[in-house]
């Protein structure tokens, strides 16, 4: 009979010439050999350890948006009031092991009504918010910039109404800050329009084209690999577009 085997592992693997001779302890006594690779193994948990954020507050009617919002390295959360309710908006900020609550006040304007698109519009190092008006409002947007404790708001002037666009943020030119790449909803009409960062604001050029990229998802990454954000146009479902 049998008895039952423990598990092995592999921890060295080497390769010899041929007419390799050994002794007994496995040694080269003759021939030729390549070093051994060996292998390490290290025993990780199989499981998280979960806990949970004791607040007085149902978190259940905000948006979550993480981001780095004051630099140190650690994700943060943003909590945005769901449209259509009053909620307000509040910073959870990391500490390692919980977060650092406070609420944002801003008595002039209920953000409920707007998108949060984050990104890093300055390139400081620290997330920054730009609040997108809704499909259907008359919301312009702004530009919500970190201070590490706050954010300084500002509008971004323009005489278009953007809110018939998807926001969709990218570093386009390569130079450090987040730009925005707006692209016309589906069934709009509406062309594309790329908004380059100066840091303070946003330089707008239309991308002339001949094709109506709104029957068109478009999904942001470096494809090519040279530090900018290059745009992948997939066709939408039923529309029968090739990408």
């Amino acid at each position: 009979t049998s008895g039952t085997a423990s598990p092995s592992r592999l921890t060295s693997v080497q390769q010899y010439g041929k007419g390799v001779t050994l002794d007994g302890t496995g040694s080269i006594t003759g021939g030729t050999a390549l070093p051994a690779v060996s292998s390490t193994y290290t025993t990780i948990p199989n499981s998280f350890n979960i806990w949970t954020w004791a607040s007085t507050t149902n978190w259940s009617g905000f948006e979550v948006i993480p981001g780095d919002f004051n630099g140190d390295g650690l994700t943060d959360i943003y909590l945005h009031g769901r449209y259509g309710t009053t909620n307000s908006d509040y910073m959870g900020l990391s500490t390692g092991s919980g977060f650092t609550q406070w609420t944002w006040g801003n008595s002039g304007a209920n953000w409920t009504g707007y998108e949060v698109i984050p990104g890093d519009y300055n390139g400081d190092g620290k997330t920054d918010i730009l609040l997108h008006g809704r499909y259907g409002t008359a919301n312009g947007d702004n530009l919500g910039l970190s201070t590490g404790t706050g954010f300084t708001i500002w509008t971004w002037a323009s005489a278009s109404n953007w809110s018939g666009y998807e926001v969709i943020p990218g570093d386009y030119n390569g130079d450090g800050k987040a730009d925005l790449y707006l692209h016309g909803r589906e069934g709009t009409g509406n062309g594309d329009n790329l908004g380059l960062s100066t840091g303070s604001g946003f330089t707008i050029w239309t991308w002339a084209s001949v094709t109506n990229w709104s029957d068109f998802e478009v999904i942001p990454g470096d494809y090519n690999g040279d530090g900018k954000s290059d745009i992948y146009l997939h066709g939408r479902y039923t529309s029968g577009y090739s990408d």
